[in-house]
């Protein structure tokens, strides 16, 4: 069962609902002021109306911690009705990606111990190191990149397990994904390779034993890639989740 959000993820909740409210609002005033000044009022009222839709979607998803908001099916697609009603949001999304790859100087992945890597998320193979095995797929927010949808299951085995942004997923489901990860070299992602990617690794490397506790698991993970920043919700989940372990 997927587990509520608090912090970080409640503040987005809230913010995209104000942004729905304020979009909303702006928009029904574009669409009553279009029947006397013109086309482009009307325009604008049913681009902010768009962006209201966005906003609820966007609220309710981090209200209710629903990592599905997006449609991504379990190959790593997101469906083109997806796609376009969430495509404001979608593309600033791609915009910001595409210029983080270009100006980041942070490797675009990290070799956390032996046969675990964690990184951005990869758009060809070439951004994943040549080892990997395994690909698993953290980010709610975008499709997968073809190649992986295309890979031989035999060379590279891709999984998705999306996680809202700053958010967490069940106990019962994380222990599910990672006790069905298949034997072998495991790059792990998101969107930046630093939150969702720390939070999924910690719980990786103490469900299979590579570490004992939590703090040699961060210290592990953030030796290797210094941007991962776990946020406190997902750090207080991790925290459960170490003493469940050890029940």
């Amino acid at each position: 069962m997927t587990e509520k959000n608090n912090t970080a993820a409640t503040h987005l909740a809230s913010l995209y609902g104000f942004l729905m409210m304020l979009t909303g609002s702006f928009g029904l005033l574009s669409l009553f002021r279009g029947k006397t000044d013109g086309i482009i009022w009307y325009a604008a009222g049913i681009i902010l109306l768009w962006a209201m839709g966005v906003a609820g979607v966007l609220h309710a998803a981090y209200r209710d911690n629903d990592s599905t908001s997006f449609g991504k099916s379990s190959d790593g697609r997101i469906g083109t009705s997806g796609i376009l009603v969430m495509f404001p949001y979608i593309f600033t999304l791609w915009l910001r990606q595409a210029a983080i790859s270009l100006l980041s100087r942070e490797n675009r992945y990290d070799k956390i111990c032996d046969g675990v890597w964690i990184g951005r998320r990869p758009s060809c193979a070439s951004h994943l190191p040549e080892e990997a095995s395994v690909c698993v797929d953290l980010a709610a927010e975008f499709a997968s990149a073809a190649f992986l949808r295309n890979s031989s299951s035999e060379k590279l085995k891709y999984i998705s397990f999306p996680i809202l942004e700053a958010s967490t997923r069940g106990i019962e489901e994380l222990c599910e994904c990672i006790d069905s990860l298949p034997e072998g070299n495991i790059f792990i992602h998101c969107a930046q390779g630093h939150g969702r990617s720390g939070f999924f690794t910690a719980a990786y490397l103490l469900r299979s034993g590579r570490v004992g506790t939590l703090p040699q698991a961060e210290e592990l993970i953030r030796s290797a890639r210094p941007g991962v920043k776990l946020r406190k919700a997902q750090h207080a989940f991790l925290a459960k989740y170490e003493a469940d372990l050890k029940k």
